[in-house]
């Protein structure tokens, strides 16, 4: 599969925002005290405590390496699957979906492919945001850990929801038969 040149940019940018939380995280680590807050309620309080060990603080950056690794690499297998596999994928019109030519099926995918490498994006910065905040809070830097830049990765993921359908249903359209 031949990446266009958006999706290279959002590729680097995932990549260096998973970097930049490894990197934080291995920062934060021998500043955080015995016991580290790993939630917060609405108004940006600790509310959930765990204690410091290598494999508690390592949760998360772990979970998000792997979620955000898993959506990258499910983004570049949607082409194949789309050939190979067409009923694994659920998409609107299905049945119209699975009578187009493989090639078709590849090309109207694509948008599902774009909307994962975005949220894989949103993500990886979500979960930078939530590290770096655990982290200034546990050490003091900072008394609380504000919750709304959450709702930038909830209005990206769901705002590009619309995005999506229309792009696929466009797709679609154009490989009528």
């Amino acid at each position: 599969m031949i990446l266009t040149h958006w999706h290279r940019v959002v590729l680097l940018l995932t990549a260096s925002l998973c970097v930049l939380l490894v990197l934080r995280a291995i920062h934060w680590y021998p500043l955080l005290p015995d016991r580290f807050p790993i939630h917060f309620d609405a108004a940006g309080s600790p509310d959930g405590w765990a204690r410091k060990s290598p494999v508690t603080w390592g949760l998360l950056p772990g979970v998000a390496l792997s979620v955000v690794s898993g959506m990258i690499l499910l983004a570049r297998a949607i082409p194949s699957i789309a050939k190979h596999s067409p009923e694994l994928i659920n998409i609107p019109n299905k049945a119209r979906f699975l009578m187009l030519a493989d090639h078709q099926r590849m090309e109207v995918t694509r948008p599902l492919a774009t909307y994962l490498r975005g949220v894989s994006l949103l993500m990886a910065a979500l979960l930078l945001y939530i590290v770096e905040g655990i982290g200034r809070v546990a050490t003091g830097v900072s008394a609380t850990h504000p919750s709304w830049p959450m709702l930038v990765f909830v209005v990206g993921v769901i705002g590009g929801l619309p995005l999506l359908v229309r792009a696929t249903n466009k797709a679609m359209r154009s490989h009528a038969q």
